[in-house]
């Protein structure tokens, strides 16, 4: 077995060794510009990455004929805490989006710059306030309002981000 690192130059879908399913192909420069090889990237189960061109990648010689890609740095620095797991979408050096799953428990997407709530919880807030306010007669008048309010905030649901 021969380890070496390399760097990305491109990439393709195409069959595995074996012609079982698709892969991801990269093509990678081994030794010296010349020497650019189509190496399969054989990433952990649940784990899917493209790394961009230029990132670093360790490959591993299985034999004359089969290598495969299993490490790939991207070459951004990342700063986190022993123990915690982050997760970045990288192009051209640029972190574009992120989710880190912090030791406190916490889970922080895209360098937490906003806050999620529980939307179930706040609608039911929300459609309080707006039946407080549709009720609200005016003391002094003696008169309901004379416009209700047809506020709606399911718009601002996001189905797939999902908190407990």
């Amino acid at each position: 077995m021969r380890i070496q690192t390399g760097i990305i130059k491109g990439r393709e879908t195409g069959s595995n060794r074996d012609g079982g399913r698709d892969v991801l192909l990269l093509q990678v420069e081994l030794t010296d510009p010349e020497d650019v090889q189509t190496i399969e990237l054989m990433q952990g189960a649940g784990d899917q990455y493209n790394p961009p061109d230029g990132s670093k990648v360790l490959v591993i010689s299985n034999g004359a004929a089969y290598k495969i890609a299993i490490a790939v740095d991207d070459l951004t620095a990342l700063s986190i805490e022993i123990g915690e797991r982050a997760i970045r979408a990288v192009l051209v050096g640029e972190v574009k989006s992120s989710v880190h799953c912090k030791v406190d428990g916490n889970l922080v997407l895209n360098e937490g710059t906003d806050f999620a709530i529980q939307f179930t919880a706040m609608k039911v807030a929300f459609d309080q306030l707006k039946a407080d306010h549709n009720a609200h007669g005016h003391a002094s008048f003696g008169t309901p309002p004379t416009a209700l309010s047809t506020a709606d905030m399911s718009g601002a649901k996001i189905d797939k981000v999902r908190i407990p």
